[in-house]
């Protein structure tokens, strides 16, 4: 037997507030500068993790 207390066509609740164009790309922007930073944070970390592991090996300890 199909579920039809759910449909895809069906509006959104108001719990679900519509969103213009401008206001989700806005979010979306800040999402992918999030990751970006994020993400480049991690990079440098590792850089900075191995550039320190490599000294150490070249002073012998």
């Amino acid at each position: 037997m199909a579920d039809t207390t759910t449909s895809s066509n069906a509006p959104p609740s108001a719990a679900e507030p519509v969103v213009d164009a401008a206001e989700r790309a806005r979010r979306q922007r800040g999402k992918n500068l999030t990751l970006f930073f994020s993400l480049l944070g991690f990079v440098a970390l590792i850089y900075v993790v191995a550039i320190v592991r490599m000294g150490l090996h070249a002073q012998g300890q």
